[in-house]
């Protein structure tokens, strides 16, 4: 490369000072940015739930118990597996286009395309390829394996890193062309991808919360109060025992209580006004 500079005079040359960053250079980067607080050793994933609620992934599979969510992931799974697909061979020979083919043909690749549609619940998902043997024809993957996606992270240059036992914090680097990734929009900034679970917590937890309080409310004012009146100076411990028989009438409609008590029903019409009314209008 020619240097740079400038003849001040017929016989002397001065070179152009090089200035510190250059065009090829990387400029923005994990570790010079001020936001970034994993000290270059782990990225931790930036979703916005998972750093409120303090927890893992996990927390997102207890969302697919929830009637609506597990319909609507399997009517979402069942929509892309019935679509048909082929092997396209472009430039390719024919010969490694028979080759995919036959690899492919080997694999279920129901089940494959069902675990690859994870990577949009949680963003992203690992998968582990098992290849043949070398030295007996060519190395071609025998199996693609989904793993769960808590046990992986990436480190502050995006590379994935598994969990083991011995590296349970930082983890360990994994080889090269082991390990598939994909994702659902991932970028430099959160290689994690955007999971589409993360849009139905809070709508889950307020539904789960919401049915819990109209439960609650429903029996508080749809059920008639079974009152006990004692004599003044009733020991504690007696009165502990008859509401636990009152509790017990609830259910069963039987009670032993004291010749000197009473028990009244307080309120049985109007609350049943109550309950019939807030059914109605649910």
């Amino acid at each position: 490369m020619k240097p740079q500079g400038l003849y001040i005079s017929p016989t002397e040359f001065v070179r152009f000072a090089e200035p510190r960053q250059r065009l090829s250079d990387h400029i923005a980067t994990r570790e010079r940015s001020p936001d970034f607080f994993a000290l270059g050793m782990y990225l931790p994933n930036p979703d916005p739930i998972l750093k409120k609620q303090g927890r893992d992934m996990s927390m997102y599979s207890d969302l697919r118990s929830d009637a609506h969510v597990g319909g609507c992931i399997r009517r979402r799974k069942a929509a892309v597996l019935g679509l048909e697909w082929r092997v396209e061979r472009d430039k390719a020979s024919a010969r490694m286009a028979r080759l995919c083919q036959d690899v492919l043909g080997q694999m279920d690749m129901r089940r494959l395309l069902h675990e690859l549609l994870e990577a949009t619940l949680y963003g992203w998902q690992p998968l582990e390829v098992l290849w043949s043997a070398p030295g007996a024809g060519p190395n071609v993957p025998l199996q693609v394996l989904a793993k769960p996606v808590h046990w992986f992270q990436f480190d502050g240059d995006g590379a994935l890193r598994f969990k083991s036992r011995e590296q349970p914090l930082y983890g360990e680097p994994v080889m090269a062309r082991k390990f598939l990734l994909p994702a659902q929009e991932a970028s430099y900034a959160n290689p994690y991808g955007f999971a589409d679970l993360s849009m139905c917590f809070w709508p889950t937890v307020f539904k789960r919360g919401g049915l819990k309080f109209w439960v609650t409310f429903t029996e508080k004012f749809g059920t008639p109060w079974v009152v006990a009146k004692t004599p003044r100076g009733t020991p504690g411990p007696e009165q502990d025992k008859l509401l636990d028989q009152l509790e017990a009438m609830v259910q069963d409609a039987v009670a032993v209580i004291p010749d000197d008590a009473s028990v009244e029903i307080a309120g049985a019409a109007d609350k049943g006004a109550v309950a019939q009314s807030c059914t109605s209008g649910c």
